[in-house]
């Protein structure tokens, strides 16, 4: 007779402890900042030394080489001074584009040109010096504007 009824009770008592552990960890606020840290930590092992823009919840924007995170604070140098701003005052981090961007940007205008002068030629059989160097600038400028805004963009890492 115990057998019959020792599976379904083994089975619930495992979901009452585990729903009593869940519901432990979401009221501990302790917990839930280390969580934060952690993946602010994360985040931020890639970025050691490169200049970023921390947006405060008071809309504030302070900007940096970022040194690291300790003790729950990102450690900035800004004018050769270590500035120390806690992770719970910042809503988001916002990276600048760098060289990698510049290149992907000036390739694009660079194929919008040699797309559009292409074309030309290969449509055409007489085609003047003038024509061919208008329609590579036009290439060149829609070339760049696009790859501006697909490529030049600032990264926004949201942490609320």
């Amino acid at each position: 007779m115990i057998e019959k009824y020792f599976g379904p009770l083994v089975g619930i008592l495992f979901l009452a402890c585990t729903s009593m552990a869940i519901h432990g960890q979401q009221r501990n606020p302790q917990l839930l900042e280390t969580t934060q840290e952690v993946r602010v930590r994360k985040i931020v092992s890639e970025l050691e030394g490169v200049e970023i823009s921390l947006e405060t919840k008071d809309k504030l924007i302070i900007t940096g080489h970022l040194e690291g995170v300790s003790a729950g604070a990102f450690n900035l140098t800004r004018n050769g001074r270590l500035e120390v701003i806690p992770i719970d005052s910042v809503s988001r981090i916002m990276i600048r584009p760098g060289a990698s961007e510049i290149f992907l940007t000036a390739i694009s205008a660079g194929m919008g040109a040699l797309f559009l002068g292409g074309a030309l030629v290969l449509s055409t059989d007489d085609v003047s010096e003038n024509s061919l160097g208008l329609t590579a600038l036009l290439g060149l400028t829609g070339g760049a504007l696009w790859g501006y805004s697909t490529f030049y963009n600032c990264e926004i890492i949201e942490l609320e």
